[in-house]
């Protein structure tokens, strides 16, 4: 027959009957499962007439048996909700980045436009003046035709 016996967190134990159940956190206040006990003595097998102390022991396993299943119930929710929340926090950060790496892309849309407009500027720019200088160079020789032309008077 397997015995349990089971203690709540206000029982006090020693480390040495603790006896950690896989897969929990040994540190809360879950009910702790202690002294396992198996005995596979055929005599002691007996189901004909069980008695008070084995109904109790039965009742007292089930009990730890049912709020372990509703220990790793509520452990499996925290991990789901835990995972939810990264998947959550994933997405915000996927769509910030690609939202960034759009106004980057804008940014340097309008900056390749405002050095091409520069370039064009500065193009023009010297295009003038060149031109001032062949007017300048042409009204000077404009000058100087006027003035032979005065002395040939």
């Amino acid at each position: 027959m397997t015995r349990l016996r089971v203690c709540d967190s206000a029982t006090p134990l020693k480390l040495s009957d603790s006896a950690p159940i896989e897969g929990f956190n040994t540190g809360t206040a879950f009910a702790k499962i202690v002294n396992v006990e198996a005995n596979m003595n055929r005599k002691e097998l007996s189901h004909s007439n069980p008695s008070p102390n084995t109904r109790d022991d039965d009742v007292q396993q089930a009990e730890a048996i049912r709020r372990a299943a509703e220990h790793s119930r509520a452990v499996a929710e925290h991990s789901r909700a835990g995972a939810e929340a990264k998947r959550d926090r994933a997405e915000r950060e996927r769509t910030t980045s690609e939202a960034s790496r759009q106004t980057s892309e804008v940014e340097r849309c309008a900056a390749e436009e405002q050095r091409r407009t520069a370039e064009e500027i500065r193009q023009a720019a010297k295009e003038t003046q060149a031109a001032a200088e062949d007017l300048r160079a042409a009204a000077e020789e404009a000058k100087e035709v006027l003035e032979e032309a005065k002395q040939a008077q």
